[in-house]
């Protein structure tokens, strides 16, 4: 969304003499103004104690939307197991057309490429079980040592030149310096830095919702305002796109032990590290291997159509938020699909409101209690007392 916004802005800006450095940098700046615009709209939200827009977010359709945000990334890691390049698309239907591209170019897959991603897999699966089983107080980190490994036997047997499997390639080192961007162009980025204001922060709100759910920890919707805030307006200075939660590195995060801030802070510590010194070391990692990484830990997102069956059980009308929100999010994207499922949700609640459930009780002798006469045969039923 981000590049699409700016592309456009560029070409209406610079006119068809621009050369392509002129229009990267432009780019660039456009970018980070609209990071910029995206953190101070989120801070002026907060402000307004907006984060309450949470209460929005039942359970089912947090459900349901993490786990299409989950297909969305599967799917746009498939071609890197394969070792194919595929056409990337955007919008409505985005995910079954990238579905078409990859099974239409399954005869260019590498088989080198896919002897890697398979050798990680087992790797990184095999691990996960041996810490289950063997090393619950200290669990080996088996994504680190698999990017270890991999990068090291991409080097040893020259995997890129030999075989032609994708690496990471060139990564910059240092930072850029900061600066303020022109806001020439704020007109035209307002309302799309509105938009990720929005969305951006509600698939933050999902991811910690789910999160706060599973370990059973509160949430606080307003905070996390601010905090967005406060990233996009600082990163903004130093050319950085706008933020948001990410579900691969989320899960990859959570399946690894970390529940805390300071595991924030030190992987922080480290991208940092490796942003100024370390980067060039991880220029041989294979990107099927990093693939692989993601893949796995979505495993706990995917655990989550067992509520299918759960809420068929208990609330149907539940089942069918959770249904509209996977495929709301599926066809027309996650930003779209995201608001749709809230209006969605919200008609389910006046349709609830507008055909409430009345039930006669009855007395439970012995007792003090009442429970519905339909449900319950062992009650007697009090013709002067109706609860």
């Amino acid at each position: 969304m981000v590049g699409t916004v700016t592309g456009d802005v560029v070409f209406q800006g610079s006119g068809a003499e621009s050369n392509e450095m002129e229009s990267e940098s432009m780019r660039v700046a456009f970018a980070a103004q609209l990071t910029i615009l995206c953190g101070l709209m989120q801070i002026l939200l907060y402000v307004l104690r907006c984060g309450g827009v949470c209460r929005w977010l039942s359970q089912p359709l947090v459900s349901g939307y993490t786990t299409a945000a989950a297909v969305h990334v599967t799917v746009h890691q498939l071609p890197l197991l394969m070792g194919i390049s595929i056409v990337r698309h955007r919008g409505i239907l985005a995910v079954f057309w990238i579905f078409l591209n990859i099974a239409s170019g399954i005869r260019r897959v590498l088989p080198a490429t896919l002897v890697v991603s398979f050798v990680s897999l087992v790797i990184l699966a095999g691990g996960k079980v041996l810490n289950s089983c063997w090393s619950t107080r200290f669990p080996i980190p088996w994504e680190l040592v698999l990017i270890i490994f991999a990068t090291v036997s991409s080097v040893q047997f020259d995997l890129s030149g030999q075989y032609g499997i994708q690496i990471v390639g060139p990564i910059p080192t240092g930072l850029s310096p900061p600066s303020l961007p022109s806001f020439f162009f704020s007109q035209e980025l307002f309302l799309t830095a509105l938009a990720l204001a929005v969305v951006g922060y509600g698939l933050q709100a999902s991811l910690g919702m789910m999160f706060a759910h599973k370990h059973g920890y509160p949430f606080h919707s307003n905070q996390e305002l601010l905090a967005m805030g406060l990233c996009n307006s600082i990163g903004g200075v130093f050319q950085c796109f706008p933020v948001s939660g990410s579900i691969s590195r989320s899960t990859v995060q959570e399946s690894t032990g970390g529940q805390t801030q300071v595991t924030s802070l030190v992987s922080a510590l480290i991208i940092l590290l490796i942003l100024l010194k370390f980067g060039p070391l991880f220029q041989q990692l294979p990107k099927t291997v990093l693939a692989v990484i993601i893949l796995v830990n979505l495993q706990g997102v995917f655990a989550q159509v067992k509520d299918v069956q759960k809420l068929w059980n208990t609330d149907r009308l539940d089942l069918v938020v959770w249904v509209v929100t996977l495929l709301s999010a599926l066809v027309f994207n996650l930003d779209l699909g995201l608001g749709i499922a809230i209006v969605f949700s919200l008609l389910t609640i006046v349709f609830r409101t507008q055909r409430a459930r009345s039930s006669v009780l009855g007395h439970i002798a012995g007792t003090d209690c009442y429970r519905d006469l339909e449900k319950y045969a062992n009650v007697i039923y009090l013709h002067t007392i109706l609860r």
